[in-house]
């Protein structure tokens, strides 16, 4: 009874998990950590318990045995919830480059699919191993792979904020409204076919990864662009900030503008400097770690480097009040992508061995 319990659980979990370690371990770039892998898991694991009682027939989501409401109804349900915590990454500027993107949405959609399965487990003893085969290679793979698709789309949509100043960036709607839609029809087509499960498990382990795999092929040579321009316009307003000059740009200009404007406009302005060439570091420390990683180098030369960078940011940030900060902020040229790369380079500074009590 144990070892026929044990394979149930194996057939159930781990074509999923699979999956999900066979493209983390195609990321070149290494965008997410151990530690946002498991986020990512528990945020699908919480979504999978909020759909439970929103779409308040369970039972009827087993592949077999589908009614109207599962067809029809549930898909549009469950990726509305699985798009509920791809936005929050969004807003919460959790989302790089599409690969990160891809790899997130996937980890949310194994989360959503590990629970499930779980509560099925617990809930149904009868079911054959033929059937948590269906469940585990197919609709989870399923889950997993439309939430991919969904925060894919949703990048491409949401690119041109992405790699805008941060300042001007709004949130946009509708932006995921596509993805949403594309998501729960491919989820909705795969119900369709309950008197023929293993047909939609076959199609949907072919046709997830091969979609997948497209996202990183197209999303790796993005990122490597993105990465070769931002590097050239950072660059460039480096050598201008460590001659103690504005950089010839039109964030420069309207920052020079706003710093004349004040009565301390000396001392400011040398402050705000000090501050954009600070950030404009850490942002290219960031840059080339990431190039490190895709060459396989996992070497860290500049850690003392890039903490002592943190420290003469948070000191100005202290030093300057909340309204100057604010304006500050919003005229300065980093993007979304930009202020994303420094979070993750804070975040990986705060899990290396050199690691300090005190936070940056």
């Amino acid at each position: 009874m144990e070892s026929h319990l044990i394979l149930n659980v194996l057939l159930a979990l781990a074509p999923v998990l699979v999956l999900l370690a066979g493209f983390l371990w195609l990321d070149v770039l290494h965008l997410l950590s151990p530690r946002s892998i498991v986020l990512l898991l528990v945020m699908g694991a919480a979504a999978a318990a909020l759909s439970y009682p929103a779409s308040g027939r369970v039972l009827d989501a087993l592949p077999m045995g589908f009614s109207t409401y599962s067809r029809f109804v549930a898909p549009w349900v469950e990726e509305a919830i699985k798009g509920g915590a791809i936005v929050w990454l969004f807003l919460r500027n959790r989302v790089g480059y599409k690969i990160d993107a891809a790899l997130s949405g996937l980890a949310i959609g194994a989360g959503f699919a590990i629970a499930e399965n779980l509560f099925y487990l617990v809930r149904v003893d009868d079911m054959s191993p033929g059937m948590w085969l269906v469940r585990g290679a197919g609709t989870a793979v399923m889950h997993a792979g439309t939430a991919a698709i969904m925060a894919s789309l949703s990048h491409q949509l949401n690119e041109r904020g992405l790699l805008a100043h941060a300042g001007d960036w709004k949130f946009h709607i509708s932006a995921f409204v596509p993805g949403f839609v594309l998501a729960s029809l491919l989820h909705s087509l795969f119900n369709q076919f309950p008197e023929r499960p293993v047909v939609a498990m076959l199609t949907t382990i072919v046709v997830v990864p091969i979609i997948v795999i497209a996202v990183f092929r197209y999303g790796a040579r993005e990122a490597s662009h993105f990465l070769d321009v931002e590097r050239e316009e950072h660059i460039a307003d480096q050598a201008a900030l460590e001659a103690g000059q504005w950089p010839d740009s039109e964030c420069g200009s309207r920052l020079r503008e706003y710093v004349a404007s004040r009565p301390d406009a000396d001392t400011f302005g040398a402050q705000v400097i000090a501050y954009w060439r600070a950030l404009g570091e850490l942002v290219l420390s960031a840059e080339s770690r990431m190039v490190e990683r895709a060459n396989g180098h996992r070497t860290d030369p500049q850690a003392d480097a890039d903490r002592a960078q943190f420290a003469v940011v948070a000191g100005i940030e202290r030093d300057m009040n909340h309204p100057s900060l604010r304006t500050v902020k919003r005229l300065l040229p980093f993007s979304r992508n930009d202020l994303w790369a420094i979070g993750e380079l804070r975040e990986q500074l705060h899990h290396s061995p050199g690691h300090s009590a005190q936070k940056p």
